[in-house]
């Protein structure tokens, strides 16, 4: 497929081009040309890094905000998906264990026309024009 390598850079070095960056003596294009680095890659790394500084400790490279924000927004994705996963199946479930009703007047009644008993108990005949019903209903004979 794709046999490109491509270079990898220590967490050391990314942060000694960010903090050259951060110190502002040279622009990016400048660093990058100086350190040997792809154009653009060292605002990528700005982009995706930031220098954590703990008190009484050495700078380290962490993620910038906006990569924490994003790993948050995936995890809280992730949380709704299984969240909405689990709901749809105790619908399901609780719709399979919902006992059934048994039919309410207007099923009777349709059931009834469609097997042409009428609630006297006689057959309905259909006559075209004083019928409302449509032909489907009635019965002939």
């Amino acid at each position: 497929m794709n046999d490109r390598k491509y270079r990898e850079y220590s967490r050391e070095f990314k942060l000694e081009a960010l903090e050259l960056l951060k110190r502002g003596d040279k622009n990016a294009p400048q660093l990058e040309r100086e350190l040997g680095i792809t154009p653009g890659l060292l605002l990528k790394w700005r982009t995706r890094y930031q220098i954590l500084a703990p008190e009484g400790q050495p700078p380290q490279l962490g993620p910038s905000d906006m990569e924490a924000a994003k790993a948050e927004i995936r995890r809280l994705q992730r949380e709704l998906a299984a969240a909405e996963e689990e709901r749809e199946r105790d619908c399901t479930r609780r719709r399979a264990e919902t006992p059934r009703r048994a039919p309410g007047r207007a099923a009777r009644a349709l059931r009834e026309l469609r097997e042409g008993v009428s609630r006297l108990g006689r057959r309905h005949k259909h006559a075209k024009r004083n019928c409302p019903l449509p032909e489907v209903f009635c019965f002939t004979g």
